[in-house]
């Protein structure tokens, strides 16, 4: 959603701003404040689940690992937001 023109303050906590897309016309809300407590959210749920899934399953005899615990392979929480998009209804 970069696209469209600039943010506007509406309010001291709440920036808006139009885009069209694909014949649709959108109004894009920002509020700072929130998309850093989300952010943070995420980030704690990211942790708690990788923190999950280096364990294993407790009830299986053996450990499956998936690749992306493993520190290599590991994906960003940045670059995963630049690279899955989604709609908020």
């Amino acid at each position: 959603m970069g696209r469209g023109g600039r943010y506007r303050e509406v309010h001291s906590n709440l920036k808006v701003k139009e885009v069209n897309l694909v014949k649709r016309r959108l109004i894009v809300c920002l509020n700072e404040e929130e998309a850093r407590e989300d952010a943070a959210v995420g980030e704690s749920l990211l942790k708690r689940l990788r923190e999950i899934l280096d364990r294993g399953d407790p009830t299986s005899s053996h450990t499956c690992r998936s690749p992306i615990t493993s520190p290599s392979k590991r994906i960003s929480p940045e670059s995963f937001k630049a690279t899955h998009a989604f709609p908020v209804v």
